[in-house]
């Protein structure tokens, strides 16, 4: 996220990105084989059980052959069993949490933490109704969940999809009519079901019929600033040089890198600048300074409990000892991988300070500050104020 920035002529990099349009309102009944026709099989979860209880699912990758965008799965509907009748009722608390993982039907293990992909989202937490449904073939949707965190997937990475349902409160409703229509998996799909408090449950040939709503990718763009968008094969970035093309992000832009498998799907970002709290980060002029993060996050070439702080506007996912204040697109490919928000010489041994630290509302979140730090112009001299912000997630995504 980047904050107020000051507009000297150094040559500087940022991450400025190109954006995505989506087309609203699509949905995809999986497995494909239960498109508006019931299917053979029924299952007694979420709704039925009477204990805490927990089922994952794992559907194949080409249920979304179709599909060669990336989507944005906004709502889960699950389908009530053919000829079933009921009036409803509350499951008083649930979560869910979606992933994507190549090879996971595969590779389907009875530990549920073993099932998803890295970049694994918590996208809902909350009551669920189950609704009245009147007993057609193929019957009605018997539970409707509208994601509070919509989940990004790509299925052209040849990822399976997997959702994880974990009921936390006990079912409170009509007692009868509450099986969900399913699908005897093979190479459709498989779950997972078992006790809400255990790491394990048992592997299952089923998996329920869900229809999921979502936005495609039309792959639009929208260009941020002059000149983005530059970015070739592994990089997005804009090259600003004060004369060629200056900066030209307004303050308070930001946007969002939504970790979708082994990819990113970048969208203008509408959080605030979160204040740092804590105590700043002895860091001097061309200086890094490794930080630990309070879990471990996914990135592109692996996985991380640490990030490597630059003093000059970066941080790499990767260990590295050079504080690089001379960027360049060839430094940037050649380098550690990493997200630079303003990349230039700067030098907060002269001014401001760098802090480090999680969210105080909520632990899933890291932020890497820079407040007021000025840019290195020479030795007697700075220049400007600069404050920006990365806002990592446990999922690997960042702000």
């Amino acid at each position: 996220m980047l904050g107020q920035a000051s507009r000297r002529g150094a040559l500087s990099l940022a991450c400025a990105m190109a954006t995505t349009g989506l087309v609203a309102g699509q949905e995809l009944t999986i497995p494909l084989v239960a498109g508006g026709v019931d299917a053979a099989a029924s299952s007694d979860f979420p709704a039925a059980f009477d204990t805490h209880s927990r089922g994952l699912f794992v559907y194949a990758n080409w249920n979304f052959a179709a599909i060669d965008e990336v989507i944005r799965i906004t709502r889960i509907r699950f389908r009530a069993e053919a000829n079933e009748t009921t009036a409803g009722g509350t499951i008083a608390s649930c979560r869910i949490d979606l992933s994507s993982k190549i090879d996971g039907l595969a590779s389907i293990d009875s530990t549920y933490d073993l099932d998803h992909g890295a970049d694994r989202q918590t996208c809902f937490t909350g009551p669920v109704s189950v609704l009245p449904t009147g007993g057609n073939s193929p019957n009605d949707d018997s539970m409707v969940v509208t994601l509070t965190t919509p989940f990004y997937f790509d299925p052209r990475t040849g990822a399976d999809l997997v959702i994880d349902l974990l009921r936390v409160a006990d079912y409170l409703g009509d007692p009868g009519g509450r099986l969900v229509d399913a699908v005897d998996g093979g190479t459709a799909g498989r779950q997972v079901r078992g006790p809400l408090l255990v790491a394990q449950g048992t592997i299952q040939d089923l998996v329920p019929v869900v229809t999921l709503e979502f936005d495609e990718d039309v792959a639009m763009v929208r260009t941020v600033g002059t000149g983005c968008g530059q970015g070739r094969g592994s990089t997005f970035h804009e090259l600003f040089h004060h004369r060629w093309n200056p900066y030209d992000l307004a303050d308070g832009f930001g946007w969002t890198a939504y970790r979708t498998g082994p990819s990113y799907v970048v969208l203008p970002g509408t959080g605030a600048l979160v204040l740092p709290t804590g105590i700043a980060l002895v860091i001097g002029d061309d200086e890094v300074v490794e930080v630990t993060l309070p879990w471990t996050m996914s990135h592109p070439r692996g996985m991380t409990q640490s990030l490597w702080v630059s003093s000059n506007g970066f941080v790499a996912f990767e260990s590295t000892t050079d504080a690089d204040p001379t960027e360049s697109y060839g430094e940037l490919l050649a380098g550690p991988p990493r997200v630079c928000p303003l990349w230039t010489s700067l030098d907060p041994a002269c001014g401001g300070a760098v802090y480090a630290e999680s969210d105080a509302n909520d632990p899933s979140i890291f932020h890497i500050t820079w407040l007021g730090v000025p840019e290195y112009v020479n030795a007697a001299t700075t220049g400007g104020s600069n404050t920006f912000q990365i806002s990592f997630h446990a999922s690997g995504s960042f702000d």
